[in-house]
């Protein structure tokens, strides 16, 4: 997914265009990306049976907010799929349209690089208090020619904070923010489709 579709996400969250919960949104509010336990964190993504993971996959984006002192700093973290299976117990699995779960976590060899980043967010300097905040992007590409009417997909976070997954974005529907034209920019076709 591209920062087109990342900004559509978060405009159409904070529109009321997903079916999140009161209590999706008070389970997200315990976690503390500064001391969450990064080792126990994972995130799932619900896409349609024709959308496909491309290379690099999932996208980690930990971004540090601009003091007097210091400049904004970014850091991507390429995530490593681990097999859905292991974690289908801990999704809740809802009726819907079909799809795939994807799950994904920080690869272990980005951990300590994770945690140096983290570790300077909510710290007081003579610059100014940096902030931090976390992107989720994923590269996918569709099997299909035909669009059907909504294409629905929804992301889920687990922290040692909430101890099951909870919704970031709950059965989005892509095609009502990007229509046909962007979404053929975001999800071309597969390969060989």
């Amino acid at each position: 997914m591209n920062k087109t579709v990342y900004a559509l996400l978060l405009a159409a969250t904070l529109a009321g265009c997903t079916r999140n919960s009161l209590v999706d949104a008070w389970k997200l509010n315990k976690v503390k990306m500064a001391t969450t336990d990064v080792n126990r964190l994972r995130v799932a993504v619900h896409v349609p049976a024709y959308f496909h993971l491309r290379k690099p996959g999932a996208v980690m984006t930990l971004t540090l907010t601009r003091t007097r002192s210091k400049p904004a700093q970014s850091e991507r973290f390429v995530l490593q799929e681990i097999p859905a299976s292991q974690e289908l117990k801990d999704l809740v699995l809802e009726e819907g349209p079909e799809g795939n779960y994807h799950v994904f976590r920080l690869k272990p060899g980005d951990i300590a690089r994770f945690e140096h980043i983290r570790g300077q967010t909510g710290k007081n300097t003579p610059g100014g208090r940096r902030r931090g905040s976390l992107r989720i992007s994923a590269s996918v590409c569709r099997t299909t020619t035909r669009l059907p009417k909504k294409i629905l997909f929804s992301t889920f976070l687990k922290a040692r904070e909430t101890g099951e997954y909870v919704a970031i974005v709950r059965d989005m529907d892509l095609l009502s923010g990007m229509g046909h034209q962007n979404i053929n920019r975001a999800a071309p076709p597969c390969a060989g489709h």
